[in-house]
C-alpha cells in the first residue's frame, strides 16, 4: 500500500469526480495551486464504487461510498491533498469519518473538507485553501475563483440548452462532440473576457445543431440530493437513458442555483410559495426538489423524476409531499433510491414503463383538447 508524507513531497492534489464540473474544479486548483501537480479524480468504475463500499460503515449513503472510493484511487496514484466539499445534511459530517477511514488504512494524506455551511462564504473558502498550501493573497485566490465561478456559469447555462435539445439531434453525436470541444476550450481558457466569447461561440453551435423536435416534446424534471442529481455515474446516466427515448430534460439542480439560491433564508422563501404543498424547509435540497416539482406540475410538465441516495433523510421527507403533488396534479413521478447494491436493469425496465405511461398520458390528454 502507498503511503505518501504530505511533508517532504511536492504537493499533489486531487478531488471527488462530480461530472461535468471536473472541469471547473481542475480549472480553479490548478490556477491557485500553481506550485502543485493536479490528479483529475479517474474515470468512475466499478472498481471505484467496490473500494469505497469495501471501507465504508455498511448504512452510510452511497456519495460517501463514491467519494471515498475517488479519494482512495487518487491517493494510489500520488495525492497528497484531497478535497472534499460537504453539503448541508449528514455528508457535512463525512469529511472527518473519510478521514479517519483513510487514516485506519495507512495512508497519509490531508483531507480538507470545505462548504460545510450552506451560506457560501468566499473568505472562509480562502482560508481553508491557504491551510491546503495555498500561496496566493487574499485578492489573487479571488480573481482565479471568480474566473473558476464563470467557467460554472458557462457548463451550466449551455448544459440547459443540452438537456433540452440533444435527444432530438438529427445527426447522432453532434450534442456530444460540441460539448467535449466546449469542456476542451474552457480548459484551456486564460481570461476572463476569453469565457464570455466561449460561451457565445458555444450558445451559436448548440443552437445551429439541426433538431427533429415534436411541437410538443415529452417533458420531465429531474429533481432529487444534488450529488445523485449532479453525478451522472451515481444514477447510471439517467439523463442518457431518457435522452434516448425523445425526451425533453429539465433539472432543478446546478452549481449556479447551489451558489445563488442555497441560504436557508432563500429556502424558506420557496417554502412560502409553494402554493401550500410545505411550511418549512426541509434543509438540504429537499425543499428544492418540492418546491421545483409544484413548478413544473403547474407549468404541464408531463412527469418528475425523483432521485436520492438511498436513507438520504430530506429527500425521504420530501416524497410524501411529492406523492400528494402527484395525486392532486395528475403528473407521474417516478422515484428512484440508489445504494452499491442498484441493478441498472432495474433501472431500466421501471424507466421504460414510466416514459410509456407519460406517452399514454400525453396522447389521451392531446385526444381529449
Amino acid at each position: 500500500m502507498n503511503t505518501q508524507n504530505t511533508t517532504d513531497k511536492q504537493l499533489v492534489i486531487s478531488y471527488p469526480h462530480f461530472g461535468e464540473y471536473n472541469v471547473a474544479i481542475e480549472i480553479l486548483l490548478k490556477r491557485i495551486f500553481s506550485n502543485a501537480k493536479v490528479i483529475n479524480p479517474l474515470p468512475m468504475t466499478k472498481k471505484t464504487l467496490e473500494l469505497g463500499t469495501l471501507n465504508s460503515p455498511e448504512f452510510v449513503c452511497v456519495p460517501f461510498k463514491y467519494t471515498l472510493g475517488n479519494y482512495i484511487e487518487a491517493i494510489e496514484a500520488g495525492a497528497n491533498v484531497l478535497f472534499q466539499a460537504a453539503g448541508g445534511c449528514r455528508f457535512g459530517y463525512y469529511g472527518e469519518l473519510q478521514d479517519q477511514v483513510l487514516k485506519d488504512l495507512g495512508y497519509d494524506c490531508k483531507l480538507v473538507s470545505l462548504l460545510n455551511e450552506s451560506t457560501f462564504k468566499a473568505k472562509e473558502f480562502y482560508i481553508k485553501m491557504k491551510e491546503a498550501g495555498c500561496a496566493l493573497s487574499y485578492l489573487g485566490f479571488l480573481r482565479h475563483f471568480l474566473f473558476a465561478v464563470r467557467a460554472v456559469l458557462v457548463i451550466d447555462r449551455l448544459g440547459r440548452i443540452y438537456r433540452k435539445n440533444s435527444a432530438f439531434e438529427v445527426e447522432k453525436g453532434s450534442f456530444r462532440k460540441a460539448r467535449n470541444d466546449l469542456y476542451n476550450e474552457l480548459s484551456n481558457a486564460k481570461a476572463y473576457l476569453e469565457l464570455v466569447k466561449i460561451q457565445k461561440k458555444y450558445t451559436k453551435i448548440y443552437n445551429s445543431i439541426r433538431l427533429d423536435k415534436p411541437e410538443k416534446p415529452i417533458r420531465v424534471l429531474i429533481v432529487g440530493e444534488i450529488y445523485c442529481v449532479l453525478e451522472p455515474s451515481s444514477n447510471y446516466y439517467l439523463e442518457d437513458k431518457l435522452a434516448q427515448n425523445n425526451i425533453e430534460i429539465h433539472r432543478h439542480a446546478d452549481l449556479e442555483e447551489a451558489i445563488r439560491h442555497n441560504s436557508y433564508k432563500d429556502q424558506q422563501k420557496q417554502a412560502d410559495n409553494s402554493q401550500g404543498y410545505i411550511k418549512y424547509v426541509l434543509e438540504s435540497h429537499g425543499t428544492h426538489s418540492v418546491t421545483s416539482s409544484v413548478g413544473a406540475a403547474f407549468d404541464g410538465f408531463d412527469g418528475i423524476v425523483h432521485i436520492k441516495p438511498f436513507g438520504c433523510i430530506p429527500e425521504i421527507s420530501a416524497m410524501p409531499v411529492m406523492i400528494r403533488l402527484s395525486a392532486e396534479r395528475k403528473i407521474p413521478i417516478l422515484y428512484f433510491s440508489f445504494d452499491s447494491h442498484t441493478s441498472e436493469t432495474g433501472i431500466q425496465t421501471r424507466l421504460e414503463a414510466f416514459v410509456d405511461m407519460m406517452q399514454m398520458k400525453k396522447d389521451k390528454d392531446t385526444k381529449g383538447a
